[in-house]
């Protein structure tokens, strides 16, 4: 037998205009979020070629800015530490010291024109000088020469430095003292004292201790 053919009804009239009126409905959501959406990024787009520059130059008075010039940009963004790498410090300005250096002593002995002491340090001076005029008279062979100009220049440099304040309070009476061994011909008691000295104040009077260690020696031989 023949199939019977279904027949397929055509929706009604108001069912067709309802979804014609939701799919224009939603169409036009769709249009104006979408324009919503536009305008906003429009808007973001114009703050950041326009608006922030324009803060910026109205603050610091040109385009250019750095964290350098300007620490709170390093700490906004991220960059604090780096933004003043001299810390506190003036840049072309270089530290002086205050305290004028002290002009250099010469080494150049007068036993007629010896420096001026005070009463308490010219024993010293009464002391010393006699041996370096008696021992440069009698003074032989280029060693004893050599060793001559060394004894005049250590004498010189101490007494210049006793008369400018430059011996330390606790040195001048251990010089005294060994002064005063050699005057007593106690050869060996003046250079334990010179060796003292050597071991505790060499890098401060090393420039004297030297020649007063010849003088000692060279007097211990020719002054009995």
């Amino acid at each position: 037998m023949p199939r019977a053919v279904e027949s397929v009804a055509a929706p009604a009239p108001s069912q067709q205009f309802s979804q014609h009126t939701s799919t224009e409905a939603y169409q036009q959501q769709q249009s104006t979020a979408q324009h919503a959406t536009e305008q906003q990024t429009t808007q973001q787009q114009s703050t950041l070629n326009g608006a922030t520059p324009s803060k910026l130059v109205s603050k610091y008075g040109d385009g250019f800015v750095t964290s350098s010039s300007h620490p709170e940009l390093g700490e906004q963004y991220g960059n604090v530490g780096t933004s003043n790498p001299y810390g506190g410090a003036r840049s072309g300005i270089a530290a002086v010291n205050s305290t004028p250096a002290k002009p250099p002593i010469s080494g150049n002995l007068d036993p007629n024109q010896p420096p001026a002491l005070s009463a308490e340090y010219q024993p010293i001076s009464d002391g010393l000088l006699p041996f370096v005029t008696y021992l440069s008279s009698v003074v032989t062979g280029a060693k004893e020469k050599k060793e001559m100009v060394e004894i005049e220049k250590g004498v010189a440099i101490l007494l210049k430095k006793l008369a400018r304040g430059d011996i330390d309070s606790e040195i001048a009476p251990k010089v005294m003292t060994m002064v005063t061994a050699m005057q007593n011909r106690d050869y060996g008691s003046a250079a334990a004292i010179q060796k003292a000295l050597v071991n505790s104040d060499w890098k401060e009077h090393k420039d004297w201790l030297r020649g007063i260690k010849f003088l000692i020696q060279f007097a211990s031989k020719r002054i009995i």
